[in-house]
């Protein structure tokens, strides 16, 4: 069956990816979209690779190949909001994002809030990037990235205190 074993290249390249064996990571990525050209997991995945790497064109191009495969999915539009996030494309982020924190039925919300936050924060729209990392916070305390970016809406804010409670938490 060309679909599982798609899958499994899939799972298999994750492997390969955590071990930082990249090769063989990306030829069984390609592998499994051969097999399986509507496997999201395997474009995603060879997305989040080629951005791992700083091919961004590359990385682009899966993401948007993923998406026409599957443009709700929010763990989908959360990973590339937080790609174009970290290559500066702010407001095009901030699109997918809200779309991933708006499904309800996300079980990661919490992390497209906070990817949303972080990303309000490179904005300098404090405001904005509060709101969304509290709310992040609620749902998981001791998220990380949550906790350094409500840190630094500390500092811009000239709120120390605060800034020193989050960093202290982290």
């Amino acid at each position: 069956n060309l679909k599982e074993e798609s899958d499994f290249n899939t799972r298999l390249a994750v492997g390969y990816r955590q071990r930082q064996q990249y090769k063989p990571a990306k030829e069984k990525l390609e592998k499994a979209i051969v097999q399986d050209p509507d496997n999201v997991s395997a474009f995603k995945t060879l997305a989040y690779l080629y951005a791992l790497l700083g091919l961004e064109k590359e990385a682009t191009e899966k993401y948007l190949d993923a998406l026409e495969i599957a443009p709700d999915d929010p763990d989908l539009l959360n990973s590339y909001g937080a790609f174009l996030c970290a290559n500066g494309k702010l407001d095009e982020a901030q699109e997918y994002l809200k779309k991933a924190y708006s499904d309800p039925f996300y079980e990661s919300l919490y992390m497209a809030q906070s990817n949303a936050g972080s990303c309000y924060v490179q904005e300098n729209e404090y405001k904005k990037a509060e709101l969304l990392l509290r709310k992040s916070l609620r749902a998981h305390p001791n998220l990380s990235g949550s906790l350094m970016s409500m840190a630094e809406v500390g500092v811009k804010t000239d709120r120390y205190l605060m800034a020193r409670a989050y960093i202290e938490r982290y």
